[in-house]
């Protein structure tokens, strides 16, 4: 049977202190990674060069650009654009 982790693990720390060995003593090596040191550990270090950038800001502006090309819709204002429909055009 196959069996696929479903958690996975990433621990930044400063030093492998003994804490930190005992604890991945007990862990499987496919669920943990150890980013060790403080060149990792340096919050402004770890946010500019490993973690993603959001990609909320792209989708967002993505959108925006996207919506600026879009034909627009007729409005009900716009004579060249009214539809006339050829049932129901008698009085009531």
């Amino acid at each position: 049977m196959l069996t696929i982790p479903s958690t996975h693990l990433v621990v930044i720390a400063f030093d492998a202190d003994e804490r930190l060995k005992a604890f991945c003593a007990k862990t499987r090596d496919a669920q943990v990674s150890l980013l060790i040191g403080p060149h990792f550990a340096q919050l402004s270090t770890l946010i500019e060069n490993y973690l993603p950038k959001p990609a909320l800001d792209y989708i967002t502006g993505r959108m925006t650009e996207l919506m600026k090309h879009r034909p627009m819709d007729p409005t009900p204002h716009d004579p060249a654009a009214a539809v006339t429909s050829p049932i129901g055009t008698g009085s009531v």
